[in-house]
């Protein structure tokens, strides 16, 4: 499936959200709140083929739609990976990745976003 959904906790009930412009399916990718109207997507694997992703959207609640984020110096490509926020910072750690020589990751970037340039950069800490 490539669907969104929201939970509403006051009503305990799901809506799936609208996507005007679908991006590719995944799965075990990671996802973030960055502000009151924006999700952060990053990664994951099509199952189907296996393929895992490096990549970085954004997803407005109020306009239902994705937005790719450029990204001048992308990481390996993975699945499984954690993203947080801490100290008003975005990180990202680990996930596993399906390579020539498959591998779980240890490492810990930070993820500077700019929503006005539509761009973001992984900073390896």
């Amino acid at each position: 499936l490539n669907d969104l959904w929201l939970f509403t906790y006051e009503t305990e009930t799901w809506s799936e959200l609208p996507q005007y412009n679908r991006i590719a399916g995944r799965d075990v990718c990671s996802l973030v709140t960055l502000n009151s109207d924006t999700l952060l997507l990053y990664g994951g694997v099509n199952t189907n083929t296996e393929k895992n992703f490096s990549d970085l959207y954004v997803y407005s609640l109020s306009k239902g739609d994705w937005t790719q984020l450029a990204v001048a110096e992308p990481i390996e490509n993975r699945q499984f990976a954690t993203i947080s926020f801490c100290g008003g910072r975005l990180y990202l750690f680990g996930g596993y990745g399906i390579t020539a020589d498959e591998r779980y990751y240890n490492d810990l970037y930070r993820i500077d976003v700019n929503l006005k340039e539509k761009s973001a950069n992984f900073v390896l800490v």
